[in-house]
């Protein structure tokens, strides 16, 4: 019996959940014990993390689409490969990328085992360790005082906040860069 309708099917259920924000339900398509990979992040294990993960996202990434490239079904077991898009509140492209889904057959339901993002833009990161200690963030030391001008051309990850490309941020070492949006 081939189960990539059923498949789609519930892919076509996760993207709808997600884009109306309804994240309680979004999760039980996956495992208990499901693990979720996403850029720059370390793995988020379990139903409840998963939840965590996806409402935060929710903050900044208001839909997504998906596109299944190939599906291969081998007995319990299917593995996906697509692309997916996320779009800000006014629909607006903010990331693009592809992904990687282990499914798992669970009695008559398949559920995600494992859910893998990889994103086609560059990622920047800003840490706020020892002296702000910078990770893959272009920036320049002023001569007339110790302010740091960090720009990214890509979306960044600040603490909660989301940063779009080009925006310019300024911080002191040892703090946290002025500038971000509001949570």
């Amino acid at each position: 019996m081939d189960e990539s309708p059923n498949i789609q099917s519930i892919n076509e259920q996760f993207t709808d959940l997600y884009n109306k924000g309804d994240i309680d339900t979004l999760v039980t398509i996956f495992a208990e014990k499901a693990m979720v990979f996403l850029p720059g992040a370390d793995i988020i294990k379990g139903r409840d993390n998963i939840k965590g993960a996806f409402h935060f996202m929710k903050r900044q990434v208001a839909s997504i689409r998906n596109t299944t490239l190939e599906l291969s079904v081998e007995g319990q077991v299917a593995i996906e490969v697509g692309r997916y898009e996320h779009f800000d509140a006014e629909s607006r492209e903010i990331d693009t990328g592809k992904f990687l889904v282990v499914w798992r057959r669970s009695g008559d339901n398949w559920l995600i085992d494992k859910d893998s993002l990889s994103t086609n833009r560059r990622l920047c990161r800003y840490t706020a360790m020892n002296n702000a200690r910078l990770a893959g963030i272009t920036h320049k030391k002023s001569l007339s005082s110790e302010r740091l001008f960090l720009y990214c051309s890509g979306p960044t990850i600040a603490g909660t906040s989301l940063i779009q490309p080009g925006q310019l941020l300024t911080t002191t070492p040892g703090s946290q860069p002025s500038g971000l949006p509001s949570q």
